[in-house]
């Protein structure tokens, strides 16, 4: 069974109580309970403790520094092979540099993402506001949840556009939208697994690298 691996946002979502704390105790207890330790790379907890001290101060970053380990936290180190992996994913996606590592260290462990970010593409954010067409307010609401930084959108490039025009000749005969296919790029280009989606029939189709499934949610 892969391991987890944490980014910053899903343990700062827990140590606060944030929304989708529950989801990352139930991916720690997952961890212990396969006896498998939960990973993070040495430059997301450097996230944690400045974001830490800069909100809360120095005894609230030794507090959660303390609990990292003791949840037994294996810490991945930042080798010159690692820092090389995330420099060429930073050049290649628009992505933060912190998350490169995530992605960096994900593939260097096999491990599974667990993430306190929700990550969308201007396809879907355009197919929302189509199906909202009928209330500017819904519209705007949803606007917001990207201008509020709830939803963070990843814009396709030339690279990415290849590899969803070999989903969608893939899927041909689901078919695969166009939509549908930035997700499964965006996915694959992380490592991401966990999906938030009421399209459950599909997503249970198409296949990540390795063939592996989605997990799909709610």
């Amino acid at each position: 069974m892969p391991g987890f691996l944490f980014d910053s946002y899903a343990l700062l979502a827990f140590f606060q109580k944030e929304r989708g704390a529950e989801t990352v105790l139930k991916f720690l207890k997952e961890s212990k309970n396969n006896s498998i330790e939960p990973l993070i790379c040495v430059i997301n907890l450097g996230e944690i403790l400045y974001l830490t001290k800069r909100r809360f101060g120095d005894a609230k970053k030794i507090e959660i520094l303390g609990r990292i380990y003791q949840l037994s936290f294996n810490i991945i180190p930042a080798t010159n092979d690692l820092v090389f992996e995330a420099a060429e994913i930073k050049a290649d996606y628009p992505i933060s540099y912190a998350d490169s590592f995530v992605v960096a260290c994900a593939i260097d462990q096999s491990a599974e993402i667990v993430t306190g970010r929700l990550y969308s593409t201007e396809a879907v954010l355009t197919e929302v506001l189509y199906i909202l067409n009928f209330s500017i307010t819904a519209q705007s609401a949803a606007l917001d949840f990207v201008l509020q930084s709830v939803v963070e959108i990843v814009p396709s490039n030339p690279e990415s556009l290849k590899k969803i025009k070999n989903l969608m000749k893939k899927y041909a005969d689901l078919p695969m939208d166009f939509a549908d296919a930035t997700i499964v790029c965006l996915a694959t280009q992380t490592g991401m697994q966990n999906i938030v989606t009421f399209d459950k029939r599909d997503f249970a189709i198409y296949k990540l690298p390795k063939k592996k499934s989605f997990i799909i949610m709610p």
